[in-house]
This record gives C-alpha cells, sequence and structure tokens, in this order.
C-alpha cells in the first residue's frame, strides 16, 4: 500500500501491507504488519504481528506482541514499549509486558468451551485441569492468593449459587 514501509532504512525481513503499514518504521525488523496504518508508529520494534486497520499503531519500540483486531493497540494507554503482550479483538489494547487481553470494555461475555487451568508457572510443562476451573495453590506472600473478591454492593434480589463480598463480610446464596 502507498506508503508501507516508507522511512524503512536497515530494518530487514518485514511485511507491510497496507496504506501507511509500518510506515515509521526505522531499523525494527522481523515484523509483520496486515492493514491500513497497522504498526504506524513502530520505528524499533521487532517480531511483532498486527493484523487489521490501525492494529499497533501506538506501539512504538515493543517487541515479540501479538495485537489482532481493527484498532487492536490504538489507545492512549497502550504501552507503547511492551513486550511478549497480546491483543485480541477490536480496541483491545496492553497496558504492561507479559499480558494477555482478550476484547475492550464493550465485551460482556468470554466462552471457553473446555477445562480452564489458572496458575501454571512452568514454561515446559502445564498441570491438566481436572475441573471446568481449576485454579493453582496461593502461597503465604501477599498478592498469590489464589482467589480475591472486590469489596462490592450485594445484590437486591439473592440469587443461588452467588459469591458476594461487601467488604466486611463473605456471602454465599444457597
Amino acid at each position: 500500500g502507498v506508503g508501507a514501509g516508507y522511512t524503512n532504512t536497515t530494518g530487514y525481513s518485514n511485511t507491510f501491507v497496507g496504506v501507511n503499514a509500518g510506515v515509521t518504521n526505522t531499523t525494527g525488523y522481523s515484523n509483520t504488519f496486515l492493514g491500513e496504518r497497522a504498526g504506524y508508529t513502530n520505528s524499533t520494534g521487532n517480531y511483532n504481528t498486527f493484523l487489521g486497520e490501525s492494529a499497533g499503531y501506538s506501539i512504538s519500540t515493543g517487541n515479540y506482541n501479538t495485537l489482532i483486531g481493527k484498532d487492536a493497540g490504538y489507545n492512549a494507554n497502550q504501552l507503547a514499549t511492551v513486550v511478549n503482550s497480546i491483543g485480541l479483538g477490536a480496541n483491545a489494547f496492553t497496558t504492561r509486558d507479559n499480558q494477555v487481553v482478550i476484547g475492550d470494555h464493550n465485551v460482556v461475555e468470554t466462552q471457553l468451551r473446555a477445562n480452564v487451568y489458572i496458575g501454571s508457572t512452568s514454561s515446559t510443562s502445564h498441570t491438566q485441569p481436572t475441573a471446568k476451573l481449576h485454579i493453582a495453590a496461593g502461597s503465604a506472600t501477599a498478592g498469590t492468593a489464589p482467589i480475591k473478591l472486590t469489596a462490592g454492593t450485594l445484590l437486591t434480589t439473592p440469587e443461588a449459587g452467588a459469591i458476594e463480598f461487601d467488604g466486611t463480610d463473605f456471602y454465599i446464596t444457597i
């Protein structure tokens, strides 16, 4: 597309497809930007994959990121230097390294069709979940509890199976 990779000087192994895709890339390498303005502000970032109109627009120097969807990574809160993060869906953005974000604030439901394990710390093997939701044990260190509820307003009409916390008491409705 017009302007794709326009300022590339020593960057290599890049694929820029779409009007102004990777337009400010100068030395970044091994990037794949597909869509109008995808990777628009990337200058030195490497190993990024941005798919969709303006996907990855706000990332300038980040590495190893994947953003898929219209305007994924195009937000004032998007961390421009983010590393190893994934944003999936229109308007999704990442604010920390090693973060996965599915959807934006408009998403009202996420369905996973199989058992889910939360808390694996191994890069070589993973625990096979033995329940619909299987949560790893916490530790004695603050901030590592397996489950934590934020205090909030209780339901006006209790619902069977609801779990709530009002800041003082914990409730389970049977």
